[in-house]
């Protein structure tokens, strides 16, 4: 009972009541039942308690059985606990029984880790206990790792086969080519039941001990989770070291499955470890001979993976020393008076306000405490010349003796070093032009372009970011600002500065010029709503502005009312001008129309538009140089604006129109008049009123290439379009000057002066030595860059003579296939551009992009070896001063060099003025009989090249009559001029080969005789060595080495 008000209340209980109770019957208590439903369903237990404790008002302290409740059957089912493995089940000896599963840290703050890591595959053997663990960058790859796992485990412990392999049900673990790998080893495949881990509890077990020891240790050395794939790797090696449980006493997985005790000096993960400099980074007797690193584990026996701050990148070294009680992490956190920040960011001069430094999401990666040495090299330079400005040099100081210096400090230094170098050149600007700069003159501070930023971040609008506003200093002048010339390789590469031209050297430059890009720059908003929220919104919100004002005074569009048309979506594509130095320039918003948005049959029709062709462009300016002639390049501003749209067309309103004053209201849409950026149809609309315009001044277009336009009469000239980019060929003085004026008077446009880059490719006239050069040596390096290749070892040849490459066998280790496609693509754009020494390597690699092994990709890493050594390779035209265009060709094939399918290799290659213009190495449509049978079929592909290249240079007024073209095999010819040779060996070749007989007979082609030494399309058909593969690069105008550059001279060699 109890008091209640001074008197004692005891609650009565009937005799049947009390005797349920002591006998526990499993009568349902209705109140208790009711009072279970009212408590929304709380546990009988909880209930119970909650009444003796008298804490439920009205509620008897003893309650009964509530019953079953199948609400709580519903919403309150636990798993059943699972079972052990029976005895039966578990594994009698090593590697009988394989645990498998797939790992991802969740909820990382990096997007990405160390080496682009995401996943973990992880393999436990049930008997020894011993751990094996595969980072992973995607899911996909666990089916190559597993099998390899598997067939490496079969060659290091052959007396151990895999008989079970135990996963959950991942779609990973379930495809048709993994089961039919297990098929074929003889592995019986387990897989747990459905959202169940506890049966795959081994595997869950281990990966939960790794996770909470790589947590720990990273913890411990306050290093930032980029490092997990590192403390992971560290982690396994430990575990299978240390004894386990449920193993003999004092055994560890190691001992286990090898039979030996390990014995291996751990230090602790993330100590600093000093490693030492080599001597080609020790510039001075007394630079010091290491630098401080973070230890990531051990590598192999006696060496050590190193985090190495200053580089930004792993590293494994053997000489190392180690401070196992220093604290690594200060090598990367920031700090404002001893480290460097993540960035480095200068204050933009038309930015409201400077950007803070978190703002940069660039690739994550712990920032170096101290400077560069190459800065620090650049400091001590420009200290010497006395160049620093007062208020700075104790900052320059710092830097120059290697010390530490922080963001802000840096970025005031860069600003005023800029600053300075800027009033030098403007000075010197004032001293030596004149009053007013005539026709085709140029400023002192004219310079090559500056760095181009990345290109639109998708497809729709890549062609929307036009040049404008460039300061043009006459009518020859050239623009300082970006260029859209990398146009056909996604994105002109941004590698520091460019060399060479006229822009004159400062003594600040050599500290610009070691910063990249990224690092004094800023990141371009990927949507409105990013830019919007930016400390710069108010900068995008008025280039949004001045956007939308053109158009408006261009009449791109009217204001309609929507009437159930189909509306075309827009998208705003926001961009960053800098200068060459990474500081900002201009704030550019472009509005794109989004395409695929667009129905066909009603918002377009026809959407073809011819695109210039490497070879045209090449053969244009081979042309040019052996007539002696200018060639120059002009830019249409907006060019598809210029063109009206056939179809009518209507686009929503653009977002944030609001935000810029305009008033739209729900039902209004946009019915385009002109061809904006991003529709299907704006190329082929530009296209035909550019056509249009140009044949009214008397230019006719060429029939083989629709790109090409030539005039012969009045001021004769060639143009080269591409889209909004024109080169113009026509004779120096007022000639080219005077088709440059004509020119931009159809539209509005920019002279950009003496081609320099086109495409992506860099243009050289000498006029003393009467050559034009060609280069991608910009977009090579960057290249190298990406694929993680700038310091590696150089290759002298581009494929290895003794290998040979074949279709992927089954069981064979696997490449990323992504990453592989992506580097055969990069090598392509070179191959094709100024590289024709990559041709044959490239085309051989291309045919594995579908199921590339590490053998391939051994074999493209050595392509991109090779173009480490010559990165600076360059093509060259010209120097025979002849005047003289002379067209010529040389075919080879390599009979049955497939080992595959036993199909020959054809290649070819055609000159003009000493320098390769055309070239090609491809795979034969079908098995040749005979090598006479290769020679022949190669023979008609490369006289299908050379109509086309004949009747380019016809058209443009060169009469070039027959074109020799060079051949290795003397059957060849025979069956090329005489039909009758040879008829057992020549009656079964396809009628399609036969062409070329009736072509040579017609006197199109003449063939005749060279020896294999010196043809140089033997170097498109098979892999070479050193000594040929120069001979024959240098045979077409190529050099792979710095040197000057002399024309080939093959014709005593023809003679011989």
């Amino acid at each position: 009972g109890e008091v209640r008000g001074g008197s004692w209340v005891v609650r009565l209980h009937t005799i049947q009541d009390i005797a349920a109770l002591v006998k526990g019957a499993p009568e349902v208590d209705p109140v208790a039942a009711h009072a279970h439903h009212c408590l929304g369903h709380v546990n009988e237990k909880v209930l119970k308690s909650a009444a003796m404790s008298g804490l439920i008002p009205g509620l008897p302290k003893v309650l009964g059985d509530i019953g079953f409740c199948s609400a709580c059957a519903q919403g309150k089912l636990a798993s059943t606990p699972h079972s052990r493995l029976c005895p039966q089940e578990r594994a009698k000896r090593a590697m009988e029984l394989i645990h498998i599963d797939v790992f991802g840290p969740e909820r990382m703050k990096d997007p990405k880790a160390l080496g682009d890591f995401k996943y973990g595959l992880i393999f436990v053997d049930d008997f020894t206990k011993h751990v094996w663990v595969k980072l992973l960058k995607s899911k996909s790859e666990s089916i190559k790792f597993i099998k390899a796992f598997c067939l490496q485990a079969s060659t290091r412990l052959p007396n151990l086969p895999i008989s079970r392999v135990r996963s959950d049900g991942a779609l990973e673990f379930k495809t048709a080519e993994l089961h039919a790998f297990w098929l074929s080893r003889g592995v019986t495949h387990e897989v747990t039941p459905r959202y169940s881990p506890q049966s795959n509890g081994v595997a869950e077990r281990n990966i939960r001990t790794m996770t909470e020891m790589t947590r720990t240790m990273l913890i411990a050395a306050k290093l930032p989770t980029f490092f997990w794939p590192a403390a992971v790797e560290t982690a396994v090696r430990i575990k299978n070291r240390v004894t386990a449980s449920g193993l003999k006493e004092g055994k560890t997985p190691h001992e286990m499955l090898f039979g030996t005790a390990p014995i291996e000096a751990f230090r602790p993960f993330g100590c600093v470890a000093w490693a030492q400099n080599a001597t080609t980074e020790r510039h001075g007797k007394f630079d010091p001979k290491s630098r401080p690193c973070v230890y990531l584990g051990p590598a192999f026996r006696g060496a050590s993976r190193l985090w190495d701050p200053a580089k930004g990148k792993e590293i494994i070294e053997h000489s190392v020393v180690f401070d196992e009680h220093g604290d690594a992490s200060k090598l990367l956190r920031p700090s404002p008076e001893t480290t460097s920040g993540p960035t480095i960011n200068v204050p933009p001069p038309a930015a409201p306000e400077p950007r803070p430094a978190t703002q940069h999401v660039a690739h994550p990666r712990p920032p170096p405490a101290q400077p560069p040495f190459a800065l620090v090299r650049a400091m001590r330079e420009v200290l010497e010349k006395n160049a620093v400005p007062g208020d700075v040099q104790e900052a320059a100081r710092r830097i120059a003796g290697g010390g530490p210096v922080s963001p802000t400090t840096l970025a005031t230094l860069t600003t005023r070093l800029q600053e300075q170098t800027n009033e030098i050149r403007q000075q010197r600007a004032r001293e030596q032009a004149p009053e007013g700069v005539g026709q085709g003159g140029e400023s002192v501070e004219s310079a090559e372009e500056g760095l181009v930023g990345q290109g639109i971040r998708d497809g729709d609008g890549a062609e929307a970011m036009e040049r404008e506003d460039r300061d043009v200093t006459g009518k020859g002048g050239r623009d300082q600002g970006e260029r859209r010339s990398g146009r056909i390789a996604g994105k002109e590469p941004s590698f520091g500065m460019l060399e060479g031209g006229r822009k004159r050297k400062e003594p600040g430059d050599a500290c610009f010029a070691v910063l990249e890009p990224e690092d004094v720059g800023y990141d371009d908003p990927r949507t409105v709503s990013e830019a919007l929220r930016r400390p710069d919104r108010d900068a995008w919100l008025a280039a949004m502005n001045v956007e939308i004002r053109s158009h408006k005074a261009r009449g791109t569009w009217r204001i309609v009312k929507h009437r159930g048309q189909n509306l075309v979506t827009s998208k705003w594509v926001l961009r960053l001008k800098k200068n060459a130095d990474g500081s900002i320039q201009k704030y550019k918003a472009r509005l794109v129309a989004r395409g695929f948005t667009q129905i066909e049959g009603v918002d377009f029709d026809e959407t073809f538009a011819p695109t210039s062709r490497l070879q045209n462009m090449r053969l244009l300016l081979a042309n040019a140089v052996a007539l002696n002639m200018d060639v120059h390049q002009i830019d249409y501003e907006t060019a598809y604006l210029n063109a009206k749209l056939q179809n009518e067309i209507y686009m929503e309103p653009p977002e944030a129109m609001d935000l810029l004053g305009e008033e739209i209201a729900p039902d209004d849409a946009l019915q385009l008049n002109l061809a904006l950026y991003g529709l299907k149809q704006s190329g082929h609309e530009w296209h035909r009123v550019l056509r249009e315009a140009l044949k009214t001044l008397g230019f006719d277009q060429c029939k083989v290439d629709p790109t090409m336009f030539v005039r012969e009469e009045g001021s004769p000239a060639m143009l080269l379009v591409y889209v909004d980019d024109i080169l113009v060929a026509a004779p120096k003085g007022g000639g080219i000057e005077s088709v440059k004026k004509e020119l931009l008077g159809l539209f509005k446009g920019t002279d950009l002066g003496p081609a320099h880059h086109c495409l992506g490719i860099r243009i050289n006239r000498n006029w003393d030595e009467d050559t034009i050069t060609l280069d991608q040596e910009r977009y090579a390096k960057e290249v190298l860059a990406r694929f993680g290749m700038s310091d590696c070892n150089p290759a002298r040849t581009p494929m290895d003579q003794k290998t040979s490459l074949r279709k992927a066998a089954d069981g064979e280790a696997r490449a990323d296939k992504r990453e592989y496609q992506a580097i055969v693509g990069c090598l392509a754009y070179l191959a094709q551009g100024t590289r024709p020494d990559l041709a044959y390597a490239v085309s051989t690699l291309g045919r594995y992009g579908s199921d590339p092994t590490e053998t391939h990709r051994t074999a493209a890493n050595r392509v991109l070896r090779y173009l480490k050594r010559t990165s600076s390779a360059k093509l060259t035209f010209g120097g025979s001063r002849d005047g003289n265009v002379n067209l010529e060709g040389f075919v080879d094939s390599d009979w049955a060099a497939d080992r595959d399918d036993r199909r020959s290799t054809s290649g070819f290659v055609f000159t003009v003025g000493g320098g390769a213009v055309s070239w090609g190495s491809r795979k034969q449509g079908a098995v040749a009989l005979s090598t006479a049978e290769a020679e022949y079929v190669a023979a008609g592909v490369a006289g299908r090249e050379a109509l086309m290249l004949s009747g380019v240079l016809k058209a443009s007024g060169q009469d070039i009559g027959t074109v020799t073209v060079h051949c290795d095999n003397q059957a060849a010819i025979q069956l090329v001029k005489n039909p009758g040779s040879h008829h057992d060996r020549s009656k079964h070749i396809d009628i399609a080969h036969h062409w070329i007989r009736d072509k040579t007979q017609e006197g199109a082609f003449a063939f005749r005789y060279i020896p294999t030494d010196i043809n140089p399309a033997d170097a498109f058909t098979k892999p070479l060595g050193q000594v040929k593969h120069y001979q024959h690069a240098q045979a077409i105008g190529m050099a792979l080495a710095a040197g000057a550059w002399r024309p080939p001279g093959l014709e005593g060699d023809l003679k011989q």
